[in-house]
């Protein structure tokens, strides 16, 4: 017999084992793919290489032979790229011209908004000049002036004024003797009250002097709004007199024409404006046709780019032979060193593609068989199989059932199957278990004093349960069919 325990030490070293192993073989492909990659990325950049270069042979028609439909595809893209190219150098020369006539108009402009500004500022200098020589408008200056300062006066006075009732009447609010008799309006015609009630509102006010305090207290709040409708008043005094003499200085530009020459300034500023919004707009235009042809003279535009690509693909789709074939139709050696590099680096890539393929499959084998000895330990201790009482017949080898379990000659059924095949739990001393009181002797059976396991008259020879597998029969423990 072995214990449960013993049984999943040798599970838990299995497992272990096999993760070492799982750990080895990730560093090994992992380092592997990226040299991989890195061959990959060589590649495909060696390619991108030769199809520039190709692109540039076509583009100066030095490829003798082999053009096939990705070049005749690149070629019109090219030929698409130098039209548009073309027209872009037209629209650059076109708009510089225009620009150069905007300009030009713009200074029209801009001449005529001074003229037209030096005839409206000197007419209504003259006129301002003219009317203040009048004893009229002296007049109409001097009340202006003379009502503004009285209007100012005015509201400092009223300021002043508002400031100090704020704090001036606190004294009488705070105190609630004579806050009750003015709300009550005493001393005031509109005050009302019955013989009582006058009589001790008159106690009151004698005893604080209520008669001189509410005079000084409504004078105090009466003031303050008096100076300030004065103060609006001589405002509007001197509005009115700036008003005079605003009607006086108009009238009088208007008499000299001054308005219509406001006017034509008006004109003269809006059709500069026009025109200066007129040579930014196309100014932007400018720009933005320059950033275009400098993506195309730099080769990032659309059609290069999809040249390029078609290329490229193509390439990368040719064998070497046939790229061997493309490079001997031009001119130039360069191409043939390119596709010799990149013969190199396809048979490096390839040797590496073939180095991993095993690794991969070893890899994925390696983990179909991690997972199914760990769902056979799960269930091992999910039924408790290691705890003290459980154990095993010795015929049982749990590293045999692993290994066929991995080499994938039995399922997982079966392997737990025979695990449970080849399991027992040990019973308790009958010492141990618990006794009856009621009767002769006690216990299962028949109920004679001899007592113990199992029916008839007497006892059996052996006792306890037995490993046929319930109740009686010969000697041994209790054989489980898979679990308690």
């Amino acid at each position: 017999m072995q214990s449960g325990q013993s049984v999943l030490r040798d599970m838990d070293s299995r497992i272990d084992a096999l993760r070492a192993q799982a750990h080895v073989l990730a560093n090994d492909l992992n380092a592997l793919t990226a040299r991989r990659n890195a061959a990959r990325a060589q590649e495909s950049g060696q390619t991108r290489e030769l199809a520039v270069l190709r692109l540039d042979l076509l583009q100066a028609n030095q490829v003798a032979s082999g053009i096939d439909a990705a070049d005749q595809r690149a070629l019109a893209l090219l030929t698409q790229r130098a039209q548009t190219l073309d027209a872009l150098n037209q629209t650059i020369v076109n708009s510089e011209a225009q620009q150069q006539s905007l300009k030009a108009a713009r200074s029209a402009r801009l001449a005529e908004r001074d003229v037209a500004a030096v005839r409206a500022n000197d007419a209504a200098i003259g006129v301002r000049s003219a009317l203040s020589a009048t004893s009229d408008y002296q007049s109409l200056q001097t009340n202006s002036l003379q009502a503004a300062q009285t209007a100012k006066q005015a509201r400092d006075k009223a300021v002043t004024a508002a400031t100090d009732r704020e704090s001036k009447r606190k004294p009488y609010e705070d105190d609630r003797l004579f806050m009750y008799l003015w709300q009550r309006r005493f001393g005031f015609p509109e005050y009302a009250a019955n013989t009582l009630t006058r009589a001790l509102d008159q106690w009151v006010a004698h005893l604080i002097g209520y008669d001189g305090a509410h005079r000084n207290y409504r004078m105090l709040l009466a003031l303050a709004d008096h100076l300030a409708a004065h103060a609006e008043a001589q405002e509007a005094t001197a509005n009115a007199a700036q008003s005079q003499l605003v009607i006086a200085e108009d009238a009088a530009l208007a008499a000299a024409g001054v308005p219509a020459l406001d006017a034509a300034l008006d004109a003269a500023d809006a059709a500069l404006n026009a025109a200066e919004q007129q040579i930014e707009a196309a100014e932007v235009r400018y720009q933005q046709t320059l950033l275009e042809r400098a993506a195309i003279v730099a080769g990032t535009d659309p059609f290069t780019t999809e040249a390029l690509n078609v290329i490229a693909a193509q390439l990368g789709r040719e064998e070497l032979n046939q790229l061997r074939a493309d490079a001997q139709g031009t001119a130039t050696p360069q191409d043939d060193a390119m596709v010799a590099a990149l013969a190199n680096l396809r048979v490096e890539t390839g040797r590496l593609a073939e180095q991993l393929a095993p690794l991969e499959a070893h890899q994925a084998t390696l983990l179909k068989q991690m997972a199914e000895a760990e769902q056979l330990r799960t269930h091992f201790r999910s039924n408790a199989y290691d705890s003290d009482n459980s154990e095993f017949e010795s015929g049982l080898a749990i590293g045999a059932v692993l290994d066929r379990l991995l080499r994938g000659a039995v399922v997982f059924n079966d392997a737990w199957e025979e695990v449970n095949r080849h399991h027992r739990v040990r019973i308790p001393p009958m010492s141990r278990m618990p006794r009856t009181s009621s009767g002769g002797g006690g216990g299962f059976g028949s109920g004679r004093s001899s007592g113990g396991f199992g029916g008839g008259s007497g006892t059996r020879s052996g006792g306890g349960f037995r490993s046929g597998g319930g109740f009686g029969g010969g000697g041994g423990g209790f054989k489980t069919g898979g679990g308690f």
